[in-house]
């Protein structure tokens, strides 16, 4: 039986070697090792706004400093406070999806700080997974949703 990781990282390798064939990959946003899903689904501004907005507000308004920066993705915590996000401007829904749940599983954890989630290996593979968990919930609905059209 494979593990969640590995389900994980499998995925992360499929998005990476599938091509829109039409859409972000040719029309000049190119490719981000860091962000495979962009190269297949475009900009989440453009294929989830409403989502990604939503995002977005709920991250500001819980205090979280975002900061745009093009090829950059991540969520960088703090101790005792919301923490910083990096986000490439381009960045898939996808994406943002996954360093939001960083900074969900962060706030659920009172906000440690980045030296206890290095102090703990297992703890810190398990919010990855969380969080790559969640791009392949969003992958699997939006294969259904293709099927239904």
């Amino acid at each position: 039986m494979r593990s969640a990781v590995h389900k994980s990282i499998e995925f992360r390798d499929k998005l990476r070697a599938q091509k829109k064939g039409d859409g972000a990959f040719e029309s000049g946003l190119g490719k981000f090792e860091g962000d495979p899903a962009r190269d297949y689904y475009g900009s989440g501004k453009d294929s989830h706004p409403a989502e990604w907005q939503a995002i977005i507000d709920d991250l500001k308004a819980n205090g979280v400093e975002i900061k745009y920066r093009e090829g950059n993705l991540a969520y960088s915590p703090e101790k005792g406070r919301p923490g910083q996000m990096i986000l490439d401007p381009d960045a898939s829904y996808s994406a943002l999806k996954h360093e939001y749940q960083h900074y969900l599983d962060d706030k659920a954890n009172g906000h440690p700080g980045f030296s206890e989630y290095l102090k703990n290996q297992d703890f810190q593979a398990e919010m990855e997974i969380n969080a790559y968990n969640k791009e392949i919930e969003l992958a699997n609905e939006l294969e259904l949703l293709k099927k239904m059209n």
